[in-house]
């Protein structure tokens, strides 16, 4: 098993497309598209700024809009103990 960009699920959606037949779709809870700050630098090496930006984005609107609503929302991108993470 593999995966297809959302371009291509569409087209193989397509039941005279000679892949359909073997299309199985789902949500993979391993691809994460995210947003990167260096938090070293203004404005966001502030907390209260990284927190608002959080809060700020309409995660399920942009994956209804730029991902066909084809994904699951996240609430951080790693987990919370994890030192490689620095407060959002």
């Amino acid at each position: 098993m593999t995966g297809i960009s959302l371009y291509d699920a569409e087209r193989v959606r397509d039941p005279q497309e000679p892949l359909h037949a073997d299309l199985r779709e789902g949500v993979s809870m391993c691809t994460s598209i995210y947003v990167v700050f260096d938090v070293k630098q203004p404005p966001f090496d502030d907390v209260k700024v990284r927190q608002a930006f959080a809060l700020a984005v309409d995660r399920q609107r942009y994956i209804d809009i730029a991902l066909s609503g084809k994904a699951v929302p996240a609430r951080g991108c790693t987990r919370r103990r994890c030192r490689a993470s620095p407060p959002i």
